[in-house]
This record gives structure tokens, C-alpha cells and sequence, in this order.
């Protein structure tokens, strides 16, 4: 679910956010800036979230991280008369919240899976990330034909809100697991089908001589 609404989220931002940005009024260098800087927050944020998911369990953080996002998502789509400058800050946040999503849900995943099965279950959250990057982008684009602009994190604030409640679920229905037994979290791209490769964790280790 995690990865399901990652794609949902992330790809209507990617997709419809340049829309957005000059649907309030941006120019065209303060697009380009709005959006590069929420990958300024994705690069910021990765290491510092996923040192606290490897002490923590990761779906408390991973919960923080949905609120937080809920928040942020929430303002934006009130931020239509805002200035530059608290654009950028909020572009800033949500850029590292959105983005941290998929690699603490891969990270929650391999936690559950057997060495031999982790290739397998990479795929299966990329599988669940394209289908939600299939979607999201469509139904971000009806909120934003009735909305206006504002709609992308409206819809963003929803879907967010949602997933939100699935971890709380999930929470009530199973306990965490234990810290010392987490893999180790690592930077995990959700944007190519080579990241199941890339993966150490799916990488067999090579019996000891």
C-alpha cells in the first residue's frame, strides 16, 4: 500500500506540478526552481529518515512522514496568493516527505522477506508504484479541471490522508518489528525497473570460505 500510494502521490506532483506553478502565477524561472527544489528536499531527507527507520519501526516513521506530508500538501493547496519564498520552503518540505515514501516501504518490506525472495518483492513494489503512477496523475488532473491548480494537493492532502489511516490499521493489527532484526535502509529509486538490481539487499550473499 505504501508503494501503491507513493506512485499515486509522487507521479501526479511529477506530472501536474509545473501545471500547478503557473496556475498560481509563477513565472517560468520560479517553475523551474519550484520544482528542482523538491528534489533538493528528497536528497536532504533520505539519509536523516532512514537512519531513524533502522532504530525506530518503520511504520511510525513511516507515519510521521504521511502526517507531515498531510500537513504540508494541506497548506499548498491553500497557497495559491502565497510569496515565492514560502512557496519554496514548502516545496522544500514536501519534496522530502513525498520522496521518502517508497524507500522506507522497501525498507519495511525487505523486513518481512526472505534473502532468496527479496528480487521478487522488489518487483512487486515496483509493480505497485507504476500502477499507482499510472493512476495518479489522472485523478489529480479531474481534482485540478473542478479546483482549479489548488486540486493537485487536494487530491495530494486525500490521498496522503488515506494511506495515513492504512498504516494506523496495520499498527493496531501487528506489532513492530524489532529493531535489531530491520534490514538496513537503503536509498531506493522508484523511477526505473533497474532499482530491484540496484538493491544490495536483493543481491545473494556469497557463502563464507
Amino acid at each position: 500500500m505504501g508503494s501503491l500510494f507513493a506512485g499515486l502521490i509522487n507521479s501526479a506532483f511529477s506530472g501536474l506540478g509545473p501545471i500547478y506553478a503557473q496556475g498560481i502565477g509563477l513565472t517560468t524561472p520560479h517553475i523551474s526552481i519550484f520544482m528542482s527544489i523538491t528534489v533538493l528536499g528528497a536528497l536532504i531527507f533520505q539519509m536523516p529518515v532512514g537512519r531513524l527507520s533502522d532504530r525506530f519501526d518503520r511504520r511510525s516513521v513511516l507515519l510521521i512522514i504521511i502526517i507531515s506530508l498531510t500537513a504540508v500538501s494541506g497548506v499548498l493547496s491553500v497557497a495559491d496568493d502565497f510569496g515565492i519564498w514560502a512557496l519554496l520552503v514548502l516545496a522544500l518540505l514536501f519534496g522530502g516527505v513525498s520522496q521518502v515514501i517508497y524507500p522506507v516501504t522497501a525498507a519495511h518490506a525487505n523486513d518481512y522477506v526472505e534473502e532468496p525472495d527479496r528480487l521478487a518483492a522488489a518487483s512487486a513494489l515496483l509493480l505497485a508504484y507504476g500502477t499507482g503512477a499510472t493512476i495518479g496523475p489522472l485523478l489529480g488532473s479531474v481534482l485540478m479541471d473542478w479546483l482549479g491548480p489548488v486540486g493537485l494537493f487536494v487530491y495530494i492532502t486525500i490521498s496522503s490522508a488515506v494511506l495515513a489511516c492504512v498504516i494506523v490499521a496495520r499498527m493496531a493489527a501487528r506489532h513492530g518489528r524489532p529493531a535489531h532484526l530491520q534490514t538496513r535502509f537503503q536509498l531506493v529509486s522508484s523511477s526505473t525497473p533497474a532499482a530491484a538490481d540496484l538493491d544490495p539487499r536483493t543481491h545473494p550473499r556469497k557463502p563464507a570460505p
